[in-house]
């Protein structure tokens, strides 16, 4: 399958707080206040490192937002943002994206989350916690996609073969493990 969409994956702690303030000097005035709120240090280097990733992919330091809070930018480009721990996930394409990244770890395996037939598939896994985290993160790539909340995943049903399909929508869904950490990708290709 060609991949048409570009994934980016890097880890705060690669910069300096030189390069940080390099990096918050490149933001137009509303993103600068809006770093400027954030209290922790670590989630102020994950943004600051998303914007400077998307400043130079897409050439543009104008960002809009939808009212689920959803960034955008006058390209032509679509992106999405994640981030976990050190590491910051983004993806971009020329359609409509979603991503999600979580470290795979003992969780709950509930209905709050997974259908009935996804925790009879997780539990007969032979890596429970990597099978959870692999559903998860497409839920939650699925519904920031399509500008959900996270609450909703429940009704939403991932069948991971060969091809991984959801009960939702003709979708493309992509999984990749990186490190301890599960990446789930979602690309509205009818949109490209």
């Amino acid at each position: 399958m060609k991949e048409n969409y570009k994934l980016i994956i890097d880890n705060i702690t690669k910069y300096t707080s030189y390069e940080y303030d390099d990096f918050y000097d490149e933001l137009n005035k509303l993103e600068q206040v809006k770093i400027s709120k954030l209290k922790d240090s670590e989630r102020r280097k994950q943004e600051l490192l998303a914007y400077h990733i998307l400043i130079n992919e897409l050439n543009s330091n104008n960002f809009t937002y939808n009212e689920d809070g959803k960034p955008s930018n006058d390209s032509d480009t679509y992106f999405n943002i994640a981030h976990q721990d050190n590491i910051v996930v983004i993806i971009l394409a020329k359609s409509n994206v979603g991503i999600s990244i979580e470290k795979i770890k003992p969780r709950v395996i509930d209905e709050n989350t997974f259908t009935s037939s996804e925790i009879k598939k997780i539990k007969k896994s032979e890596n429970i916690n990597e099978e959870a985290s692999r559903i998860r993160t497409l839920k939650k790539a699925y519904l920031k996609m399509i500008s959900k909340k996270n609450d909703e995943v429940n009704d939403i049903e991932f069948k991971l073969n060969k091809k991984i399909t959801c009960n939702k929508g003709k979708e493309t869904f992509i999984n990749k493990k990186y490190h301890s950490y599960m990446i789930g990708i979602c690309i509205n290709e009818k949109e490209a």
